[in-house]
């Protein structure tokens, strides 16, 4: 509308892009030129509850997917919080996450730089990701993603933590 606030035309503009980069209508043209040839998107639900979705964790939907994905995956994750560490690596492109409101569907979890890694040695910054994206054409939405605070003791230091890290 014309008198719309430069706020609401930003958001506006801003959902404009998500949705045309999460549908299968884009390409680094704008728009792909044969449909046809562009494989069909796919849906995985996610939901904590055994038997309400196709898995109970992110991490297992994405490690579903093929070793190089070529097609758009939407991951839907229904409402309720979820514990735990998310990797995307970057043969997995053209993955969606999207969620049943930022309100309502959080991942979270607690590394930080000096959580100690699998050799005893502590993660650093860029390892302590909650949830770490390393692939093309990722797209968030209605999703929140966050650290979980650890209590600071005169005897334990301040960490560093990443809630999102992608490259």
């Amino acid at each position: 509308p014309a008198n719309a606030t430069a706020g609401e035309a930003i958001e506006r503009r801003f959902t404009r892009w998500v949705r045309f980069m999460g549908g299968l209508d884009h390409s680094v043209f704008q728009r792909a030129l044969n449909r046809a040839l562009l494989p069909t998107t796919r849906t995985i639900v996610v939901d904590r509850t055994p038997g309400a979705g196709d898995f109970t964790t992110i991490q297992a939907a994405v490690d579903s997917l093929p070793l190089i994905n070529l097609m758009r995956v939407v991951i839907k994750v229904n409402a309720g919080t979820y514990t735990e560490k998310v990797s995307i690596s970057p043969l997995r492109a053209f993955v969606t996450v999207e969620g049943a409101g930022a309100d309502r569907t959080v991942v979270q979890w607690g590394d930080t730089a000096g959580t100690a890694g699998p050799w005893g040695r502590p993660f650093g910054t860029f390892a302590s990701a909650t949830f770490a994206v390393n692939s093309q054409f990722f797209v968030a939405k209605n999703i929140t993603f966050k650290v979980l605070h650890l209590l600071v003791t005169p005897a334990r230091v301040a960490w560093p933590a990443v809630t999102t890290l992608t490259d």
